[in-house]
């Protein structure tokens, strides 16, 4: 997976930063966002627009994390290809 993004649906509860921090960040708005750090355009945002691939060395680091993530998120809303 190169690409991860929050679809609509967020509850910002949290779980996504638990357990991959490196890659989710909480949003001081309304939900949990893909962090610019580890993204190739560097912005912070959900991800859901931009759809901006991940930086290789973070995705290969994170790789067994973000799935968890995504298996672990209560309302479905994390998304990836």
């Amino acid at each position: 997976m190169t690409t991860v993004w929050i679809a609509e649906g967020c509850i910002a509860c949290s779980a996504c930063v638990d357990v991959a921090p490196e890659v989710f960040a909480l949003d001081a708005g309304d939900g949990c966002l893909v962090a610019g750090v580890a993204r190739l355009d560097g912005r912070n945002t959900s991800n859901a627009a931009e759809r901006s691939p991940l930086r290789p060395e973070v995705a290969e680091a994170n790789a067994a994390a973000i799935s968890e993530a995504i298996a672990g998120c209560p309302t479905e809303c994390i998304k990836s290809q």
